[in-house]
Formats: C-alpha cells, structure tokens, sequence
C-alpha cells in the first residue's frame, strides 16, 4: 500500500507542471528528453535555498515549480528561482576555458588554460613571495557546495596575505561584533521570527533577502504571521521598502545614524532601570562599562541628527524590555555605514540587555545539521584580527582577509609585497568594490596574471589571461552548508546533481586543488593534496577530546565516507558528526545517504538555546564591551557632532537582482528591477527635475546618468539606487544593453567603517542635477513647480 500511494502522489506532482513558471534550456534538448521524473532540490542562486521541483514540461522544456512539501520554504518562491532553468542555460555562460591570445579572449582545451598557470603562477611566487598573488571571493561561491568547501583550501596551499572578498563589502561589522563579544565569527545573533511578538528591524528588508544572515524562506509570510498572532514588527529605514508595507510601524532613519539611535535605546535601558539579563545573568563582562560608554547617548541628545523622535526612542526600549519575547535585527543597512561595527555591537547588546539573547522569540544561536563551527574552536583562542596589516595604508587584517578597498593601492603602489597576479572565484571586483572600477580596470590589464573562476566574461573577467568555467548549477550537488550556519531553523536538504556535466569539466574542488598544487613548493601532487584534506578534516574531529569519534583512527573512518564526490564526502563527515549524525555508528542519527532519501528535506525543529556553550572566550563569558569598539567612541562623537548638508545617497535590494549577477536574464529585468535613482518629490522641486527625467548623480569622485522616480517612499534628503548595475562592457547580451550605472563609481575607496575596514558607501553626499545633453540649453531652477503627489 505504501508504495502505491507514493507513485500516486508522485504522478499528482509530475502532473502539476502546468503552468506558468518555465525555464528554457537553450542547446540542451537532447538532455532534456531523458528527463523522464520530477527533481526536487534547493534553489542555489540566494542565501534562502527554497525547495523546488523541477521537471519536464511543455515543447521540451524543463519547468520550476515551488515544492509545497519542503521543510523549511514551504512552497515560497521568488522570481529568482522561477526561472532558475534559464539563469542556468543562458546562451552567455562559458561552457569550456578561455585563455588571452594577445588583445582576445579564445576558447581553449583545459589542459591549454591550466598550463597557462602553471608557466605563470609558480615563477611569480618564486621571484616576489606569496604576497604578490591576490585573491578575491564573491557571494556566488557561497552558493556553491565545492566551492564553499574548497576554496580554503586554495587559500592553504597559496599561503598569501593578500586574501579579498566579498564580504567586506557587505557582512564583516556583524561578524566583527561576534567575534569581539563571543570569540567567533560565526555566532550571530538570530532573531527568532517565528515565535517572537516584537521584531524591530533596523535597515534591512527581508521581504526580498528572505533574511540575509537570518535565513529564513518566505520572510514575507513569518512577518504578517507575527502580527496575526497580535505582535508588532517595526522598520527603521530610511526608505519605506517592500518590507514596510508588512509591518506594523515604519519610521524614517538618517543614513549612518543606525548606531546613535541603539546607543540611545541602551542609554535608556539603564536609565530607566529596565536591564534584565535573563539567561545571560553571571555570564557577561563589562556590563557598568556599557552603562559609562552611553553615559552621553540619551534619546534628546541623538534624535536631531537621526531624525527618529526622542519619546519615539524611549518608548521602544520600554516595548523591548517589557515584551516576553522581542528581538532587534538589522542588515545591511547596518553594516555600509561608517559606525557599522557599533551599530552591530549595539544590536547585540540591546537584545543581551532586555534578557532576549538565548531565548525562544528572541535572538538565538543557529545550530545546523553540519555542526557549530564555533564548538569547534579552543575556548580564548587568539581572535582572527590584526595578525598583519595591509602595505599602503595599513588596514588590518579580520578573519584572515583584508578590505576589499585596500585591493586597488596594493596593486598600484610598487615595491616589495605589490600584487602582480590575481586569482578570483565568482567575483566581479571591477563592478563591486567601492570607488575602484575604472582605477581596477586599468591595474588589472597591469598585472602579470589574472586567473578568474567564473562562468561569465563581465567587467573583470575580461581582463583575465585565463577563465576557468565552474559546472552548470543543475550539473553539480548542492547543499545549502553556508547559509545554514545563518538559518533560524535547524533542517537538511541534499541536491545531487540534476544534470549530467559536459566531457571533460571538472568540479570546483578539482579545479582549485589543481591550481593549489602550483603554488607548493616543488609542486603538489594534485590526489596526494585532495586524499589530504579529507584525513586532515577527519583528525579535527577524531583528535578533539568533545567529539564522538575522539580517539579513532581516520584511515579507518575515511573509507566509511558515502558520497560521489569529495565535497559530498566532506559533507557526510559534517552530517554524521552534527548534533543530528550517526557518528559513523548504528544509531538513528543522519548520514549524507538518510539525508538524500528524505525527498523534502529533514526538519530538526527551531533554534534552541546554546548558552553558555557557543560563546568561546576564555572564561565562557560575553565580553560587553570588547577594547575595539571602546575606542571608537571619537568616531561616534565626530558622527554626531556632524551636519548633513545636500542629498544622502543609500543603496536598496531588488528582489529580481543578486548584487552584480542574474541581469543577463531578459524576463528578471525590466519592471521591478531597473537601476533607477528614487528622490522625494520635495528635493526634486527645488532642483528643476522631474519624474522620469534623467539626471546626473555626481561626488567628487564621478559622475553617473540615471533616470528618475519621484516617490515619497524616500525620505527627504535621501536618494536611493540599487548597486551592481553599469554591465555595458561586456560581452553579456541582455545586460550590456541595460540603461544604468556603477553606483561605486562615485564612491570613496577611503569611506569605510572605522572599526572593521568594510566598504561604507551608505549616505554618501551626492549632487543630483538634470543630465544635459550636448546642444540642451540649461533649465532655469527658478519658480519651477513641485511634482504633486498622487
């Protein structure tokens, strides 16, 4: 009976794929047609990782669907996953290695392009040192199960200090804020979404991330769910987003004063005798050192510069200390501001202060299938930052990375230590980094080498000596093992690979080890290295005393590995030695194996407290107010004392974008998502524009084109425009026919937040004046009428 049922429900699913969501596979008919079932598996192009079940549709084209059935998305899906078939088949994707014939890139052999490398990478780390070759990670290798597994690897074996990524550019404050108070970076603050009954939000919208560094899956629905069970959500953004539209209360911010008003609400909590540590009573440090640092920041003294009203301000600390379970988070609104590491300190310690931290409906600690990487680490030790410092200007060093900012001067500035060769991994430096792109343009066709792992010629890449292509999405497995670490619940769902990959491709794992073996003196043995890191991963855990498998032999575990693959073999180690695993025993625990047969993934519940376990410093305690972020108490000073004069520029999340890819899909561009400059109708009168118009956004480090939208969504004195967009050098054929612009362009490669080195473009002073065309006349801005509003 039981099969039965389940080739019936099965057949009523294949049935279901008839309707509107399609994606087509351009050259791959033939594939196609041997698809004869439904494949459910994660969504692989955003932290949420929804289900989907895709499968064989109308005129030989594959179809997406939502999977109603997955544990944790339940059926949510974005556009973005919708047509995740035609992202994965667009016609522009390299299907085989480039390599650079003078002035041109050419298809070439893998063989040929990694023998490019090999003649060029071992001789400049023989003849300069390590440090003179850079590499740079983007988001896209996150989402990508080998790559997230071995790009460390690659980072091992090159041994360079000049190690970029993405993640100073958008995520490093928050992880600092950890790393400071819990001893690692890992541990950030969840906010328990589906059982809280006040969640404030703070520059941030989930309604289109789904909960960037809180993953949660149809953020949308958990959001209305609060306020149907009678909780409250509040935004403070300085823009009324799509997530505004769901919340209770949204109340404009200035940009960059994120910090002052959390400074105020834990000035308040003290003043008015509300600080409750709960769970986290006996286990914090510092704590009358918190009440002195925000001795001055009271609600009267932050509210002009923030714009938020000082009562407003002291009845929220009120809420937050007398609701059971309330929550503050915020994103990246937070972290692109010059205070980011405060505001992120400042998030932490309100939700420590109301006694929110560690308890169900407040801001928890993940606890994913693949296990803690914090309970990994010795308790004090040393935290990753300021081991070394940048050449030119001296930024430090956070997590074993320096800014991204400080990338374009080690490149131009000659003399010991200079990059000359640059290795990247689904990156886009050239559009991404704040105030490089034209400079990075030309110091890259500067350089000795640049190899790039990408799947794209783009504004970087087409500078590169070799492009090594990564396997189709559809043609590799796929594990969500980043994201999870950041997920508000605890499940597990495996995607083998959905497609066969062509003759000859490597995987990502492959493909980095390979170029690893290059850098080792003499050079590495390519399966020596890969057997390597699977016993050396294995004797992490068998030589760590608070492990189950402490003591075996890892010779004897490692053949016990299931999975087709390394990463997948490496993925079953974390399975089974999780808080769910088997610990290579007989017991109900999971394995890789249980976890691929559950069809819709396994769920293991919602967060549960970690106290004190996942706080690593040396006695176990929350240190409250770590040195570092005590010394920016100038910096705090100087951003209030400071008067904004002119327009603030502030970047916005569009739900059909991810950062500087996904826009060579011509049905996820269009309405919705266009790089446009949003201005209230109030700055536009005084100026002489209009909606529509296009106008020149400029600072004194550029200028940009862009058409207009009058909205009174934007807060007066604020402008708004999405990053990642001005793709009109290169070969993409829909995005390089895109109107819009590099937002970075007018950006400071010297703005950073103060505290961690991360890229700090938000509230930026731009001039916006009407774009003038050659033989336009200038418009008098005299007694020209203001746009009414609808």
């Amino acid at each position: 009976m039981h099969r039965r049922e389940e080739a019936n429900r099965r057949r009523r699913v294949e049935s279901a794929f008839s309707w509107s969501f399609q994606g087509i596979i351009s050259g791959r008919s033939r594939r196609i047609d041997r698809m004869s079932s439904v494949h459910g598996r994660n969504c692989h192009l955003c932290e949420a990782g929804c289900g989907l079940l895709i499968g064989p549709g109308r005129q030989g084209r594959l179809e997406v669907k939502p999977d109603q059935l997955d544990v944790v998305s339940k059926g949510h899906i974005c556009p973005k996953g919708a047509l995740l078939v035609e992202a994965d088949a667009d016609p522009d994707r390299l299907r085989q290695p480039m390599v650079r014939k003078g002035d041109r890139l050419v298809p070439a052999s893998w063989e040929e392009a990694f023998q490019v490398v090999q003649d060029k990478l071992p001789k400049i780390i023989a003849e300069h040192g390590p440090d003179a070759v850079a590499t740079f990670v983007g988001n896209p290798h996150s989402h990508n199960l080998a790559a997230a597994m071995y790009v460390p690897q690659l980072l091992r074996l090159l041994k360079t200090k000049n190690r970029y990524s993405a993640g100073s550019i958008d995520a490093w404050p928050q992880q600092l804020a950890a790393l400071l108070m819990y001893g690692h970076p890992g541990d950030l603050q969840m906010p328990d979404i589906d059982r809280t009954d006040l969640l404030v939000v703070f520059g941030a919208n989930p309604a289109i991330s789904n909960g960037s560094l809180a993953t949660a899956p149809g953020w949308g629905k958990r959001l209305t769910s609060i306020r149907q069970r009678g909780g409250d959500v509040i935004l403070l953004d300085p823009r009324a987003n799509e997530t505004s539209r769901l919340v209770s209360e949204h109340v404009f911010i200035r940009p960059g004063t994120d910090s002052l008003v959390l400074l105020a609400l834990i000035n308040t909590l003290f003043a008015d005798d509300l600080v409750d540590l709960g769970v986290a009573a006996g286990m914090v440090n510092g704590l009358e050192r918190v009440r002195d640092f925000t001795a001055d920041f009271t609600p009267e003294a932050v509210s002009e510069r923030s714009g938020v009203s000082a009562t407003w301000i002291r009845e929220l600390a009120h809420r937050l200390a007398e609701t059971e379970r309330s929550v503050v988070y915020g994103r990246v609104g937070v972290v692109l501001q010059e205070l980011a590491t405060v505001a992120a300190w400042g998030l932490n310690v309100v939700n420590i202060l109301t006694g929110s931290i560690d308890r169900p409906g407040g801001a928890m600690f993940c606890r994913p299938a693949t296990g803690l990487n914090a309970l990994k680490v010795p308790l004090g030790r040393p935290p990753a930052l300021g081991r070394w410092r940048s050449r030119v200007s001296g930024y430090r060093e956070v997590f074993g990375e320096l800014p991204a900012v400080a990338m374009l001067e080690e490149m131009e500035t000659p003399g010991p230590g200079q990059i000359r060769a640059l290795i990247t991994h689904s990156a886009n430096p050239v559009l991404s980094i704040p105030g490089a792109g034209p400079r990075l343009d030309r110091a890259l066709d500067a350089l000795e080498l640049v190899v790039c792992l990408d799947v794209f010629v783009n504004e970087t890449t087409r500078h590169a000596d070799v492009i090594l292509p990564s396997p189709a999405g559809l043609e590799r497995a796929f594990y969500p093992y980043y994201s999870q670490q950041f997920a508000v619940r605890s499940y597990a769902r495996f995607s083998p690979p959905m497609l066969p990959m062509a003759e000859g491709q490597p995987g990502d794992d492959e493909i980095l080890m390979r170029i690893g073996a290059m850098a080792t003196d003499p050079p590495g043995d390519v399966l020596a290295l890969r057997q390597n890191v699977l016993l050396k991963t294995i004797r992490g855990f068998t030589e760590n005393p608070d492990s189950d498998v402490y003591g075996r032999d890892p010779e004897e575990l490692l053949p016990m590995l299931h999975g087709n693959s390394d990463p997948e073999r490496l993925l079953d180690l974390y399975f089974r030695t999780g808080p769910f695993g088997d610990h290579f025993g007989d017991g109900d625990g999971i394995n890789l194996e249980r976890v691929s047969a559950a069809e819709h993934g396994i769920d293991f519940g919602p967060m549960v407290p970690l106290l004190p376990d996942i706080v690593r410093t040396a006695d176990q305690h929350i240190e409250l107010l770590p040195e570092p972020v005590a010394e920016l108490a100038p910096h705090i000073r100087r951003i209030l004392d400071e008067r904004i004069e002119g327009l603030q520029l502030i970047g916005r999340r569009q739900q059909r974008s991810n950062n500087s890819w996904m826009h060579n899909v011509s049905r996820l561009v269009g309405t919705g998502n266009r790089c446009s400059l949003l201005m209230n109708p109030l700055d536009a009168g005084d100026r002489g524009i209009f909606d529509a118009d296009q106008v020149d956004v400029s600072t004194p480090e550029g200028v940009i084109t862009l058409d207009l939208e009058l909205t009174e969504d934007i807060m007066p004195g604020v402008v708004c425009a999405p990053h990642g967009w001005g793709h009109q050098s290169t070969t993409l054929g829909v995005a390089s026919k895109l109107e819009g612009a590099s937002v970075n362009d007018l950006m400071s490669p010297r703005r950073v937040d103060v505290g961690s080195g991360n890229a700090a473009p938000n509230g930026t002073l731009v001039e916006v004046t009407p774009h003038i065309r050659f033989g336009d006349s200038v418009p008098s801005t005299q007694s020209v009428p203001r746009l009414p509003i609808p």
